[in-house]
């Protein structure tokens, strides 16, 4: 397996910024995808959780588990479950490709993830695995359009006095710099996920100026 482009350090370091800022486009797109979330729901590589909240308000939503692999982004996560606890929900610090439940989930949630993993074929076989049959999956990740200068001018309009907004702004270049990351398009993110097993119900890249890869999918 190889090597994460990204260390420990990188995502304990992005942690406090991560929950402070949201851009509207980050609104957008967490109310659409907690939009067809359902029943036990999972969020895989959740970092501080910040998607909860929308997931949580959802009706057909019974409860909310995340995952994540730095630790400072589950602490995050834990303090923001606690202010929005409308429904039982826990976080747990583990890889997603490690993560076990004694129960399925009705739905998961993957936002800005799958550029990280280092294999991703076996993450996205264990998520399939755990889900139930007819389970959703929402996968949304950038592609190689991605312009997140361009994206960050609009930000700029935004929260540009927020005391957290600097290192969020160079967290994310830095991020999207990286000659690592796994920025893939969308042709072969959907052919990876069918490999795997998953239904592909909708896919489009209205997101981030099209610079990120949406998938709905069913297992």
């Amino acid at each position: 397996m190889k090597e994460s482009p990204y260390s420990e350090k990188d995502w304990n370091d992005y942690a406090q910024s991560h929950q402070s800022i949201m851009t509207s486009a980050m609104y957008k797109l967490n109310q659409a995808v907690a939009s067809q979330m359902k029943g036990r729901v999972i969020d895989l590589g959740c970092g501080t959780a910040k998607v909860a909240p929308f997931v949580l308000e959802e009706a057909a939503v019974t409860n909310y588990t995340g995952i994540d692999y730095s630790s400072k982004m589950v602490d995050h996560a834990r303090r923001m479950l606690e202010k929005f606890s409308y429904k039982p929900s826990k976080v747990f610090c583990v890889k997603i490709e490690d993560f076990t439940s004694s129960q399925n989930f009705d739905s998961a949630l993957s936002i800005n993830s799958y550029y990280a993993w280092t294999d991703p074929l076996r993450v996205l076989s264990h998520i399939r695995s755990l889900l139930n049959e007819g389970g959703v999956f929402i996968l949304a990740t950038p592609n190689k359009k991605i312009d997140m200068p361009k994206l960050l001018r609009a930000s700029d309009k935004e929260i540009i006095n927020h005391p957290f907004y600097q290192d969020f702004r160079k967290m994310n270049l830095d991020f999207c710099n990286n000659d690592g990351a796994l920025f893939v398009d969308m042709n072969e993110l959907i052919t990876q996920v069918q490999s795997v097993g998953f239904q592909v119900s909708e896919a489009h890249q209205r997101f981030y100026l099209g610079g990120l890869n949406f998938i709905t999918m069913t297992k």
